[in-house]
């Protein structure tokens, strides 16, 4: 179907999205500008003394630029010492985070540092950076000359949050926060323009920008965080001068009510699943945003792949038979698209056919042969239930009881459940306070930071008055 022309229907005021401001620097003709709060180390400070570890996940986040969780870089020294600098394969970006702070305040066994890329997906960054290199004594003076002359013209010329500090040497990472992404393009002409301003060349070994147009692909490679271990010396870099903390919660405060439903820790953690790109719908590419929020698919489709001719429909019966209780229905529903595309050979059935048949078997599976296993109870409160993510939520949980029946109790964690429906972890923490409130489970262990998930009993069998 054509889309209507602008010749065809008028266009409201409210139809019109607001056009975001060009990523400049203001003349040199205009006032400067009053400058943003600002907390100034004269002496620098390490990141530990600056900024609590949950503040500092939540600044990696940021940098994270809305990819998925695992597209970042790892920065470690080899078992010789050498410094490497290696995109990550299999890691997750809050795990590898929280060893970098732990490598910060000296209880890393080995410390190592993590990087970002200055683009994602859609080719765009929230984020710039400047790196000032130092290679000798002689060279440190003008690399800390440099590094603040670029700070004075952007803190006196455009609108963004500025972050300053040593790179864990005699060099200086100047970094750059935008309110919102930016083309990488303009990121580059930005950059390039207050290199100009400083009459500063950028050559490696001098200057370099992040996003940069000349290192490799689009966008460049990727930079440390700031105060994160450098593998070439064994330091840690220091901060300066620090505008994006004042403002980061402001920032972080566009969640919907996260810390009423799970505490700073959680919190941080549900930032690397839950990406900005997926929040503001900015891909226009509709599959890749939900591959990545159901990173799980994949591994399904892969282990029900169908590799034969005729065994199409009998493998897509195998994914839903073996995995609708324990996972969410868009996850498994994903899988079932990637099984079809990654066939081989092609089948005879379309995708939308296949789909189709992914429908009904799923209400066969779902509403017919698991909904016989439930009490009256239990279905009356499944049927309470408004939406997908709550009744997919509600089957899982009543898997996991099912599979611990031998113990008094069992975990429900939100990372666990996150990965199988494909939600926030806000979510999930406001999901189970809602099966609480309903008499659905009753928590009987509280989560504790780092050790163990919050376990709980299953109630929904029950009297209310004994579910209580």
């Amino acid at each position: 179907m054509t889309p209507p022309t602008e010749s065809s229907r008028s266009v409201s005021a409210t139809e019109i999205e607001p056009v975001r401001p060009a990523l400049c620097l203001t003349p040199e003709s205009e006032l400067p500008k009053l400058a943003h709060n600002c907390i100034t180390y004269r002496d620098g400070a390490t990141v530990d003394v600056a900024w609590t570890k949950y503040r500092f996940g939540e600044v990696c986040w940021m940098m994270l630029n809305g990819n998925d969780y695992k597209f970042f870089l790892q920065v470690y020294q080899d078992s010789q010492g050498n410094a490497k600098f290696a995109k990550n394969k299999t890691s997750r970006a809050d795990k590898r985070a929280e060893w970098a702070w732990n490598a910060i305040i000296g209880k890393a066994k080995t410390p190592v540092g993590i990087g970002f890329y200055p683009t994602n997906i859609n080719g765009e960054s929230r984020w710039g950076a400047i790196d000032f290199d130092a290679h000798g004594e002689d060279e440190k003076a003008e690399a800390h000359q440099r590094a603040f002359a670029a700070f004075d013209v952007l803190k006196r010329h455009c609108q963004h949050r500025l972050l300053l500090g040593t790179s864990g040497g005699g060099g200086w990472h100047l970094f750059v926060f935008a309110d919102g992404f930016y083309k990488i393009e303009e990121w580059i002409r930005f950059l390039e323009e207050v290199a100009l301003r400083i009459q500063v060349p950028i050559e490696k070994g001098i200057c370099e920008i992040f996003p940069s147009s000349t290192r490799g692909r689009h966008g460049g490679g990727g930079i440390r965080a700031p105060g994160t271990f450098n593998p070439k010396n064994g330091e840690f870099g220091r901060l300066f001068e620090d505008q994006l903390s004042p403002v980061l919660d402001e920032l972080l405060a566009l969640k919907d009510s996260q810390t009423e439903f799970c505490g700073r820790e959680e919190f941080v953690s549900s930032l690397y699943r839950y990406t900005t790109w997926e929040e503001n719908a900015q891909f226009t590419d509709s599959t890749k945003a939900t591959v990545s929020r159901f990173s799980g698919a994949s591994e399904l489709s892969a282990q029900f792949a169908v590799t034969s001719a005729g065994t199409r429909h009998a493998q897509l019966k195998n994914l839903i038979g073996e995995k609708f209780r324990s996972g969410g229905h868009e996850l498994i529903r994903q899988a079932a698209a990637l099984q079809h595309q990654q066939a081989t050979p092609k089948p005879n059935a379309s995708l939308e056919e296949h789909l189709a048949e992914f429908d009904q078997l799923w209400i066969f599976f779902c509403d017919q042969l698991w909904r016989e296993e439930l009490s009256r109870r239990e279905r009356s409160l499944l049927d309470g239930l408004k939406t997908q993510n709550e009744r997919d939520g509600f089957r899982i949980v009543h898997g996991f009881a099912q599979v611990s029946k031998a113990q008094p109790n069992f975990p429900v964690s939100c990372a666990s459940l996150s990965r199988r429906i494909g939600i926030t972890y806000m979510g999930v923490a406001k999901m189970r306070r809602k099966f609480e409130s309903l008499g659905i489970v009753r928590k009987i262990v509280e989560y504790v930071p780092n050790r163990a998930s919050a376990r709980y009993v299953w109630t929904a069998d029950q009297p209310r008055a004994t579910a209580r």
